[in-house]
């Protein structure tokens, strides 16, 4: 997106001027234009018509280059069949991908993945870390969706996550897979730690 800051700071450019602009650019290799025409694509910005089939390959390109927030939404298209045909499964490795590089929404969204139906203990720990790790990156926007959505997590997922809470000192009741002001509270102070050691 930053193209798109820095193309808005001209005056008297138009939305297709932009577009050109970004096309040459994604052309040429430059991952943000990739990025940015995919976006423009996927959301109809810019004067762009919405082409979720452009946006997947566009996203494609610029997540082969290792650009986080293209995997992460070449993998939601992925899951939900959106411009390209429905693999969970290979949206898995991208969400991995993007999550390794810290991305805090590829975190969650890959936490709700392991954590799904029929997910083993084990994938619902790792879920939980998954989750711990987005709420240290200080990513405080899924704080009050985790906890009022609570029950689209397994049980295994939020005993899993009160521990880990319990074991940083951010959280002091049972491990019982209820969240409420004890767990809401930890999850606070993690994310708010975490923008203070920044």
């Amino acid at each position: 997106m930053f193209l798109a800051q820095l193309w808005e700071t001209r005056q008297g450019s138009t939305q297709k001027e932009f577009l050109d602009f970004i096309s040459v650019a994604a052309l040429g290799g430059d991952v943000e234009a990739m990025f940015t025409l995919a976006d423009a694509h996927d959301n109809g910005r810019y004067g762009a018509p919405p082409d979720f089939e452009m946006a997947a390959t566009l996203y494609r390109q610029a997540a082969d280059a290792a650009h986080p927030v293209a995997m992460y939404r070449l993998a939601t298209m992925l899951e939900t069949g959106r411009g390209v045909p429905r693999d969970p499964t290979e949206a898995e490795p991208l969400y991995r991908q993007a999550a390794s590089l810290g991305f805090p929404p590829a975190m969650l969204q890959l936490a709700k993945l392991l954590d799904g139906n029929g997910s083993s203990e084990k994938r619902s720990r790792e879920a939980a870390e998954l989750a711990f790790g987005a709420l240290s990156e200080g990513w405080a926007a899924p704080i009050e969706k985790l906890i009022e959505e609570q029950q689209n997590w397994t049980i295994r997922f939020r005993k899993s996550l009160q521990e880990r809470l319990k074991r940083e000192g951010l959280y002091g009741g049972p491990i019982d897979g209820q969240f409420g002001a004890g767990v809401a509270s930890g999850v606070k102070r993690l994310a708010e730690r975490t923008i203070l050691h920044r």
